[in-house]
């Protein structure tokens, strides 16, 4: 099934419904809309394989990309912004204005593979202990002295 996690904004949302009801698949699509923070661990904690795709960005990190990644959730993200300098056996990447069936093909070789998945999941786990918010504020910290 495919689930998205999260607020999708009204118009987006409208036309992806038309979409996903023309298709075979798509009562295996589920739109959840806003979720509390137990609710969220707890389909995020579900998660065989993520995806955050963005356009562009303002320098920002995902936080939902964030949480897959110290999970070790196999994850494909966009090449833009932050998640363009991580390493590629850290995440899947997709140029953002790559076609739906470039995707397609990229989330298909990540379905049938699963040692890359599992590679993807053990180098995740390492570079989000290398990366996170302790490491961080003692960088930061160390920068100020």
């Amino acid at each position: 099934s495919l689930t998205i996690l999260g607020l999708v904004p009204s118009p987006l949302h409208e036309r992806l419904l038309d979409r996903v009801a023309g298709l075979s698949f798509g009562d295996a699509v589920d739109f959840t809309g806003w979720l509390d923070d137990e609710e969220y661990n707890r389909r995020v904690d579900g998660v065989d394989i993520a995806i955050q795709l963005r356009t562009s960005t303002n320098g920002e990190v995902s936080a939902a990309a964030a949480d897959c990644l110290g999970r070790g959730i196999p994850t494909i993200v966009s090449a833009v912004g932050p998640f363009s300098g991580v390493p590629n056996k850290v995440v899947g990447k997709i140029a953002p204005d790559a076609s739906a069936d470039k995707l397609a093909e990229t989330v298909l070789m990540l379905i049938s593979d699963s040692r890359r998945r599992a590679a993807l999941s053990r180098a995740s786990l390492r570079y989000a202990r290398k990366h996170d918010f302790r490491v961080a504020a003692r960088r930061l910290l160390d920068a100020l002295s």
